[in-house]
């Protein structure tokens, strides 16, 4: 058994392994499928998303409690309108895109945008 106090880079290893686990069985699809070249800094990638992880949602897995919040779009005041954005990744990092949609005070669509930025991250997707 793996004595949980084990830490990389001062985050513990129940964190760091699914994601170094993942990446490596993605890199070694890869080579074997793609025929790519043996990424040397393939560890750097696995560091950096452990990092992101505890950044974002680590902290909210931590002495809170979990409940249900229901999410619900709002209408604006009248004579005014709302818009509404996200951003989604196919993958952290991955292809990336965004869109949004404008509505009146009544929720009837005005407009709607969608774009492909590139690739980054999901929390740039979001930004």
């Amino acid at each position: 058994m793996c004595n949980p106090l084990i830490k990389a880079h001062g985050y513990p290893w129940k964190t760091l392994f699914p994601f170094a686990i993942w990446n490596f069985w993605k890199h070694r699809n890869r080579i074997v499928f793609e025929n790519t070249t043996l990424n040397s800094r393939l560890h750097e990638t696995c560091l950096r998303q452990t990092v992101d992880y505890v950044f974002c949602v680590g902290k909210a897995l931590t002495g809170k409690q979990m409940g249900n919040i229901q999410v619900k779009w709002n209408k604006s005041s009248e004579g005014w309108f709302k818009l509404n954005t996200d951003g989604a990744s196919l993958g952290n990092a991955g292809r990336v895109g965004g869109g949004g949609v404008i509505r009146d005070h009544e929720g009837t669509w005005i407009r709607g945008f969608s774009r492909k930025i590139g690739h980054t991250t999901s929390v740039m997707a979001e930004f």
